[in-house]
């Protein structure tokens, strides 16, 4: 269930207090992550171009004499498949560099609650329970 969902279904929106914001966002994963997605990226649209296209932007660079071909692009042409499995595995390991899992509850500036920090999330009557702890007032109808 979401976040917000949970907190208007067990009554808090009565009392939201003015400090309470729900905002997501992205957590920066750093440059050296970033880059190795990027990376990954390149060698997956390459791959795809040379993969399907090759045979034109070879002709396009006067390369028509099989015999001139590089050993890699008629390795790439005899073994499509694999090559292409290959490079999607890559591209999606690359992707997954950019995935954080970050998941934090700030209020009034204060980390209350930290998913990379405790490695999971909070369970709604956890965070219900942290945010009650915090000093926001619970609603009339609130079950927990």
């Amino acid at each position: 269930m979401q976040l917000k969902g949970y907190l208007e279904q067990n009554g808090f929106t009565e009392n939201y207090p003015s400090n309470l914001q729900i905002v997501g966002g992205n957590f920066d994963p750093g440059p050296m992550r970033q880059a190795i997605a990027t990376l990954a990226s390149y060698l997956w649209l390459a791959g795809l171009g040379f993969a399907f296209f090759g045979h034109i932007i070879f002709n396009f660079l006067g390369m028509k004499d099989p015999e001139r071909l590089p050993a890699w692009y008629n390795y790439l042409q005899k073994n499509k498949t694999a090559c292409l499995i290959g490079l999607f595995v890559l591209n999606n390991m690359g992707n997954s560099q950019l995935a954080t899992g970050a998941f934090e509850i700030i209020l009034d500036g204060e980390l209350i609650y930290s998913k990379l920090g405790n490695g999971n999330v909070p369970k709604p009557e956890t965070l219900a329970a942290l945010l009650l702890e915090k000093g926001m007032k619970q609603g009339t109808n609130m079950m927990l």
